[in-house]
């Protein structure tokens, strides 16, 4: 019997066999791999996308930090600046009436600055000095402080002076000085209260984090 005819046949049925499990396998794992690879590239596009969103949140939490912290400045920046004009004012009027005492002093005494003054004016004049020195030293506005401080030094050379005509230039200037930075400030606090945060920022340079 010649055998080569029949393992002919039985090879090319094997072979069939062979294609058709093949086919059915794949017929069966194409349609659970798609959803696999598809479930797959979706969950990497949407960690992509819940990324970015995070991010995005995140800087836009730290921007809001910052804006409230500018703003937080911005209120205490004015309300030391009132409170330095308010206080300013007030040394200046007292330094007044420690200069026309003076003046009543020599009228009757012929002597400039060789009296000495009623104890609740001096007091006024010290606790007002006093209470100025920390809301200046507050102060982003250092052009200002600064003013605050050249006024003040002015004020403080008139103390020691007995000639008349000199303690009068000294009262002059140093009233000349109080009414200036005065009008500073306030200048200052417009500022600050029309044109908000840009403007102010780049006239004073006053810092978003602490010094």
């Amino acid at each position: 019997m010649d055998i080569e005819p029949l393992m002919i046949a039985v090879a090319a049925t094997s072979t069939a066999g062979d294609d058709a499990w093949v086919a059915d396998l794949l017929k069966g794992v194409l349609p659970v791999v798609t959803l696999v690879v598809g479930w797959g590239l979706k969950w990497l596009q949407d960690n992509y996308t819940e990324s970015k969103r995070r991010a995005a949140e995140a800087a836009l939490r730290r921007e809001q930090r910052q804006e409230l912290l500018r703003a937080r400045r911005l209120d205490t920046e004015r309300e030391n600046l009132n409170k330095a004009q308010d206080l300013l004012g007030r040394i200046g009027r007292l330094h007044a009436q420690v200069y026309f005492e003076d003046e009543r002093a020599h009228r009757e005494t012929g002597k400039w600055g060789s009296s000495p003054l009623p104890p609740e004016l001096d007091e006024q004049y010290r606790a007002a000095m006093q209470e100025l020195m920390p809301v200046r030293a507050r102060l982003h506005s250092r052009d200002i402080a600064k003013a605050i401080d050249s006024t003040t030094a002015t004020m403080a050379r008139g103390a020691p002076v007995k000639d008349p005509v000199e303690a009068k230039k000294i009262w002059l200037s140093a009233s000349h000085q109080c009414m200036d930075v005065q009008e500073r400030v306030g200048d200052r606090i417009r500022e600050i209260e029309s044109d908000g945060l840009e403007a102010f920022f780049g006239n004073t340079q006053l810092p978003t984090k602490g010094e």
